[in-house]
């Protein structure tokens, strides 16, 4: 039995949870990490404070992703609930760029995206700015996109087409690449009464010019659409559901992806050769579609076939999964060989989302998964 000691440290009191860390250059000691209230924090597990700290704006939702200079300490970025990614110099620690998803869809995982471009299966000349940090960051239903950190351009996107959309010629264009919604397309009204109250008590101290604005004849709902905004008052009144998306990102060196989200598949994407994309590990039938008929003690599956491609919207390369399909048929054992097989890749699978992917390198390469279910798996 191994013996050792642990140190709990509470190194930002009154700030509320952590919700991120990640490791902050080689040395082990470093850290940063994310709190509810208090912004980006860098630790030195060897000091007795954190080495620096930047805010962040409570109007730009909770930072749930963290992205570090993986070739250096000199910047960092951050992700949100509300789609906001804000590029930090650390050198500075100042903002060099803030950008939102279009849809402003929650950011649920972001990696960088190191290959060549042309590895990545972009073209050399689509890059404005070819020494910016491109990162991966998936946002939307079933997407992932190729961002410049430095504009907030896109430049890729690889998605998963549901069955509805797979047998549709052309599909609607990704979120990523859709127009920025309006900037008060959901916001609710707020009654007069409510509107003086907040304006009165709380707009003042959150740095909004109301009172100056006020005696200069500017109209009080103009001041409590900008606070509803600030507050976000339409996500308290009206939650937006959280979309079924890629939550595990790890890039590979030769400029492929692997990705896992909440369908339990763990996909493999090659930007360069869409048609090498695949699937590693997941449901031969997703949604349990397999049944089984009572009379006959025959298995009812659907035929899948899953399909990539690869098309231009607006000048931006998308790569798109389709599954296709004959549609269900009866199968036994004997009638097909590989059931015994698909039946056990069924129960291997993870039963919920996948949340962690990480590439071990012994004597043979290993893929190790974690899932919301509790389990680690291992897959060669």
């Amino acid at each position: 039995m191994s013996v050792g000691i642990t140190a709990v440290r509470q190194l930002s009191p009154g700030e509320g949870a952590i919700l991120k860390i990640v490791p902050w250059g080689p040395h082990p000691a470093l850290l940063l990490y994310a709190t509810q209230r208090g912004g980006v924090h860098c630790c030195d597990l060897r000091a007795p404070a954190d080495v620096w700290h930047v805010p962040a704006a409570p109007s730009l939702g909770l930072c749930q992703q963290l992205l570090a200079d993986p070739t250096g300490q000199h910047w960092f970025a951050q992700g949100t609930s509300r789609g906001w990614v804000c590029l930090w110099d650390v050198r500075f620690l100042l903002c060099v760029n803030s950008w939102q998803h279009p849809h402003r869809c929650s950011v649920d995982a972001m990696a960088p995206a190191l290959a060549a471009a042309a590895r990545l299966g972009l073209s050399s000349g689509s890059l404005p700015h070819p020494s910016a940090p491109l990162l991966y960051m998936a946002a939307g239903n079933q997407e992932v996109g190729v961002w410049d950190a430095l504009n907030g351009q896109c430049h890729q996107v690889l998605r998963v087409l549901n069955r509805e959309e797979s047998h549709i010629n052309v599909s609607e264009p990704p979120a990523a690449l859709q127009p920025p919604l309006p900037a008060n397309s959901s916001q609710p009204k707020v009654q007069g009464g409510l509107a003086a109250a907040a304006v009165g008590s709380s707009v003042g101290g959150l740095g909004l010019s109301s009172s100056s604005s006020l005696q200069h004849g500017t109209h009080v709902n103009q001041v409590v659409s900008e606070l509803s905004t600030h507050l976000a008052v339409d996500q308290i009144n009206s939650p937006r559901a959280r979309l079924a998306g890629v939550t595990a990102l790890l890039p590979l060196p030769g400029g492929a992806l692997l990705t896992g989200g909440a369908d339990r598949c763990v996909r493999y994407w090659d930007g360069s050769w869409p048609e090498r994309s695949y699937i590693v590990a997941g449901p031969v039938w997703p949604d349990d579609t397999a049944i089984m008929e009572p009379n006959t003690n025959k298995l009812q599956v659907p035929s899948h076939v899953y399909r990539y491609s690869k098309r231009l919207v607006s000048g931006v390369p998308v790569l798109e999964e389709r599954c296709v399909g004959d549609g269900p048929r009866l199968v036994t054992p004997d009638s097909s060989p590989s059931l015994s097989r698909q039946l056990r890749m069924q129960d291997l699978v993870h039963s919920d989302t996948i949340t962690q992917l990480l590439a071990v390198e012994g004597t043979s390469k290993l893929l190790v998964s974690a899932s919301r279910d509790g389990c680690i798996k291992v897959w060669k």
